[in-house]
């Protein structure tokens, strides 16, 4: 049995493209929607049976689309079409803030790029969901845009473009929420997602590649062959458990929330971090605490995107992966975006290291430096200005800020390591330690117990306030930031170089 496509926005760039590499498979059959048909002289060249040309302008009323589809999906889809690609849209003068747009902008915008789709499902609905086709799901992609992105907001202007790609983003949304419902299981197993089609060298995006440095942002223009061939690639391997994903155009999935795993949790820093981080119901959260019996403050806070796990980073290795399967794949399926490492002891520190014992030591470099969980695209280590070397704090921390010290190494050899990964999303990972600050928690307790406040070298923080700072920090590093280290308050000590220079 043959596999049918309809592709809207098919006379040029990405959607040429697309029409063009899958009808060149004879079992695929292809319809190539254009505005005009005056404007289809490349896709007429192509001369091949299978692909059917269709004057179909996205703008016009949804009686008038409904009528240009009768006569050649009846005439050469009978068993109706199986896979939807609504790759028409526009996009001009977009390149301004959204002090300088217009209402004319918005709209028009609004209805190609946001209410066209919907009119393209909306007259195509009685034809794809007409039967079942055991070769393939029936699948809807919507080409959209990383510019509709508003959690992770692209910083370029966009203004009308990018508002009307975020509403598309939502109505995909939609769509493949509306399916969970259907009576009709080949409908309810329908894949729906929206696509990022890359920066490609368009002349849609030929204003803003001459415009912008789009290098800087880590974004490298590609041509519309190339998108179209990973497109094609990614729609071929989607699977129904891909549904209300958005993916870019080489497979790699951009998650609609973050995704923070937090370590030590249940009290002091780690649960400020959790507390306010989930109060963002954008965000998903996992907290961990050595034991579910020492989280009463995080499960009071009875929230359904924190997810509690008993996660002691001194257990053996296999243990903590153990430990991790089923919440993850249950409720962070594209995976962990941020990782916050903020479990960590400081028992009895207080004094030389001429006082400090064997069993000290390995107990807090267990605990300190050996613990991390893998990598993800932020991962954040929980350090102290205590560990500093070259530029050495003068107080008592003996064996916990050894193996503080210990930690910053690890830190900065993940970063090493990561330059190397054959996975982009590994090699522009960020990874950073902080410095707290001196906060008042359980942990600080005894060490400040010691001292005035006033002999202090550092101002005591509460918990609330250096967990706001951070987030603030965290949520602007750019891949540019990779391997600081980083005080609470944003300044960057240079003491973090010590590794590279120690190790000359």
């Amino acid at each position: 049995m043959t596999v049918t496509y309809f592709i809207t926005g098919a006379n040029r760039g990405v959607g040429f493209q697309l029409a063009k590499q899958i009808s060149a498979d004879s079992n695929n059959v292809v319809f190539a929607t254009t505005r005009s048909l005056a404007n289809a002289t490349a896709l007429k060249d192509l001369n091949r049976s299978n692909l059917h040309i269709i004057e179909y302008d996205v703008a016009s009323p949804l009686e008038t689309m409904k009528k240009a589809l009768v006569d050649p999906l009846e005439r050469y889809a009978p068993n109706g079409v199986d896979i939807i690609i609504l790759n028409a849209g526009i996009s001009k003068k977009a390149q301004r803030s959204i002090l300088q747009t217009t209402e004319a902008d918005l709209q028009e915008h609004y209805a190609v790029n946001a209410i066209g789709p919907v009119k393209v499902y909306q007259s195509l609905f009685p034809y794809w969901s007409k039967k079942v086709n055991p070769e393939t799901a029936k699948k809807i992609i919507f080409v959209s845009s990383g510019a509709g992105f508003i959690n992770n907001f692209y910083p370029f202007p966009t203004s009308h473009y990018g508002a009307s790609k975020a509403a598309l983003n939502h109505i995909t949304r939609h769509i493949a929420f509306d399916h969970t419902s259907s009576e009709l299981d080949h409908m309810k197993n329908s894949i729906i997602v929206p696509l990022n089609p890359g920066l490609v060298a368009t002349d849609m995006a030929k204003e803003a590649l001459e415009t912008f440095d789009f290098e800087a942002l880590g974004l490298q223009p590609i041509t519309p062959e190339e998108s179209a061939s990973g497109i094609i690639k990614l729609v071929n391997g989607l699977e129904q458990k891909d549904s209300d994903t958005f993916f870019n155009y080489d497979g790699t999935k951009f998650s609609w929330t973050v995704t923070y795993f937090i370590t030590g949790a249940n009290r002091g820093i780690g649960f400020e971090l959790a507390k306010q981080l989930s109060a963002d119901s954008n965000n998903i959260v996992f907290a961990t605490t050595r034991s579910l019996a020492n989280a009463t403050a995080l499960k009071d806070l009875n929230r359904s995107n924190l997810h509690i796990i008993e996660y002691d980073v001194a257990s053996p290795l296999e243990t903590l992966k153990k430990a991790l399967v089923e919440p993850l794949e249950k409720h962070a399926p594209n995976g962990v975006d941020v990782i916050n490492q903020n479990a960590g002891i400081a028992k009895d520190s207080a004094k030389t290291i001429l006082q400090t014992t064997e069993e000290e030591m390995k107990e807090h470099y267990t605990v300190n430096t050996i613990a991390n969980p893998e990598s993800a695209k932020k991962y954040i280590f929980m350090s102290s200005s205590v560990d500093l070397v070259h530029n050495y704090l003068p107080s008592l921390t003996s064996h916990y800020g050894s193996s503080k010290a210990a930690l910053n190494f690890v830190a900065r050899h993940v970063a090493f390591d990561h330059t190397s990964s054959d996975l982009d999303h590994i090699k522009n990972s960020i990874i950073a330690s902080f410095n707290l600050g001196l906060v008042e928690t359980d942990l600080t307790a005894i060490f400040l117990s010691k001292f005035k406040r006033e002999d202090l070298p550092i101002p005591v923080s509460s918990a609330q306030e250096s967990v706001n700072s951070i987030l603030d920090i965290v949520q602007g590093l750019k891949e540019r930031d990779n391997d600081p280290f980083i005080n609470y308050d944003g300044v960057r000590p240079l003491g973090s170089l010590f590794v590279y220079i120690s190790s000359l």
